[in-house]
């Protein structure tokens, strides 16, 4: 989410641009504490909290269709606009909330994912349970595929 958006290149640029004396290490070091209290001062102030703004958008849009259901005709063009910028609003904002649970996933499975965790376990048990195909509905009637049964009696159905 942060690298689609240009200003965080130019901050870290910026940031890590800046002269620091000392050793190599205490270079880097503070360097890198300098970056962290940046990036966190500017993601508050660039994206906020990605959940909040989601909510916030969707009232929006609430509110202009509850108003365009009560507007008249001549007043309803204007809110016609302001629906179509809330819908690009909110769904700029869901994208962004999409991005933020990707990320947040792809952490997960980075730091508990592949150790041989409960985690990891979980994650392949869930997989492994929901990649067969274990009943078959026509006309809201279930119908057990026997054929499967046949081939894996060992799963659950």
């Amino acid at each position: 989410m942060w690298l689609q958006d240009t200003s965080c290149l130019k901050l870290i640029h910026d940031s890590w641009a800046n002269q620091v004396v000392g050793y190599p290490m205490f270079i880097l070091q503070h360097k890198l504490k300098r970056l962290k209290l940046e990036l966190r001062d500017w993601n508050k102030n660039s994206f906020g909290n990605v959940h909040n703004g989601v909510l916030l958008k969707q009232d929006i849009l609430l509110g202009i269709q509850k108003s365009l259901e009560t507007a008249s005709l001549s007043d309803s063009d204007g809110l016609f606009c302001q629906e179509k910028i809330a819908k690009e609003e909110l769904d700029h904002a869901l994208h962004c909330q999409y991005l933020f649970w990707k990320e947040r996933v792809r952490m997960l499975w980075f730091k508990d994912g592949d150790r041989n965790t409960a985690f990891f376990h979980a994650v392949v048990k869930r997989r492994y349970n929901s990649s067969g195909i274990n009943r078959l509905r026509i006309d809201n009637e279930i119908l057990l595929v026997l054929i499967f049964l046949r081939w894996f009696p060992l799963r659950r159905i």
